[in-house]
């Protein structure tokens, strides 16, 4: 079976089962009590992550947003950038929970799942079992919802959010800001091992929850490079231009194959089942990613496994993003606005997506990868609550008239009464 396919170059994501709770209670929790540190508990190792077809399809349909979301954010920065899309799934996931009609809908799609009750199983699953197929490998993921204390959440969210995710749901008081910023950033920091320790600067005055995700990633080479080969060489830049770089040197079998628009690498950490895969354009880069989100996922990775000389820079990047005008462009602009329908957060009151925060670094040397990615999603309350939509009837018990119409040209074929005589 193929590997998990979201395991990318810029999406270097990971995942933690059980004990990935800051606190083991099912209940809201007072932040002032601190975080508690959970027991241990024993991961059973699986060989593989095993998948219907129906769960495959979930993957590939990811893989599509995490291509369009690295597309979308490479035109706008035009620089090295790196990004963990399963975080921001995750993230976005949680509060879907709480979103109905076109805004749940967009969401789901958005993400590439036909639905919430699909995205739910797609989080679950891998938030289950991707930790387990290496033991050598550092992975773990955590979910949380910080609650402004002057809202009461509504049963079925905190539930959802809870079973899918693991999430701890935890309330405080937002009156102080800087709690609130300290907060976050305490345990986006803890979560990434200090990786990223800061997320967040300010608090909206009208923000209802935030939704908390953070990702840290650590794996050793299968085969790491040896530091004696590395050094300096000129990379040629998207610019036109070159720049030194320390480049690492090696030679051995690897997964490899190539096409008309790119080589690809695969550079296998642990007992192999985690995997950096390369995409080196033969081209230009842009239209590389074009290909490649317009490509499916096994046949991306097609290739066999020949000897190859790798040179491969060592490098560090982080990127810092707010996504909301991203996420809009990708097809989900009712959450922003105040016609979004987030009306299963709280109780007696609506909601809107004021901003995703994401922010991701990863570190590549001889000896392996280290990455870590947080998402943050503030949710505020709506400035107009408007009212639940009503339900339209249509009962035809009485005479009515009837047009048959081709509805692309407009034209009418027949029209017609029907009175029941």
């Amino acid at each position: 079976m193929k590997r998990i396919a979201l395991l990318l170059l810029p999406a270097l994501a990971a995942a933690c089962g059980p004990g990935s709770h800051l606190s083991e209670s099912p209940e809201t929790t007072d932040a002032s009590d601190g975080p508690v540190t959970p027991p241990v508990e024993t991961v059973t190792p699986l060989s593989r992550v095993e998948l219907t077809d129906a769960e495959k399809a979930r993957v590939e349909s990811g893989n599509v947003f995490a291509f369009k979301l690295l597309q979308k954010v490479y035109a706008e920065q035009q620089a090295s950038v790196v990004l963990s899309p399963l975080s921001v799934q995750y993230a976005l996931g949680m509060v879907n929970n709480g979103a109905s009609g076109e805004t749940e809908q967009q969401i789901s799609a958005v993400l590439g799942q036909e639905g919430r009750a699909d995205l739910n199983a797609f989080c679950r699953h891998l938030l289950s079992d991707l930790p387990r197929v290496d033991t050598t490998v550092t992975l773990s993921i955590a979910n949380g919802i910080l609650l402004n204390n002057d809202y009461t959440m509504k049963p079925a969210f905190q539930q959802a959010v809870e079973e899918n995710y693991d999430a701890l749901v935890e309330a405080m008081p937002f009156a102080n800001p800087n709690a609130v910023v300290s907060r976050v950033n305490g345990w986006c920091s803890e979560k990434t091992r200090g990786k990223i320790p800061q997320i967040l600067s300010d608090v909206s005055p009208d923000a209802i929850l935030f939704a908390l995700n953070a990702i840290y990633f650590k794996g050793s080479w299968r085969d790491a490079f040896n530091a004696k080969y590395t050094r300096e060489q000129d990379f040629r830049t998207a610019g036109g231009g070159t720049t030194p770089v320390q480049m690492m040197h090696r030679e051995g079998k690897f997964s490899y194959g190539e096409n008309d628009h790119f080589q690809r690498l695969a550079l296998p950490y642990g007992n192999g089942r985690f995997a950096m895969e390369v995409f080196l354009p033969k081209g230009d880069l842009a239209e590389c990613l074009e290909y490649m989100k317009n490509t499916p996922w096994s046949e991306l990775k097609k290739g066999s496994s020949p000897e190859v000389i790798v040179s491969f820079p060592r490098f560090k990047t982080e990127t810092f993003l707010n996504l909301n005008k991203i996420l809009s462009a990708l097809g989900m602009p009712r959450a922003f606005t105040d016609g979004a329908q987030f009306f299963d957060l709280v109780e007696n009151d609506a909601a809107k997506i004021s901003r995703v925060l994401h922010k991701a670094l990863i570190e590549v040397e001889e000896t392996g990868t280290e990455a870590a990615a947080v998402t943050a999603v503030e949710m505020v309350r709506l400035t107009a609550i408007p009212d639940p939509p009503k339900p339209k009837y249509f009962t035809a018990d009485h005479p009515f008239v009837y047009v048959i119409t081709e509805r692309s040209s407009g034209a009418i074929l027949f029209t017609g009464v029907f009175t029941g005589e």
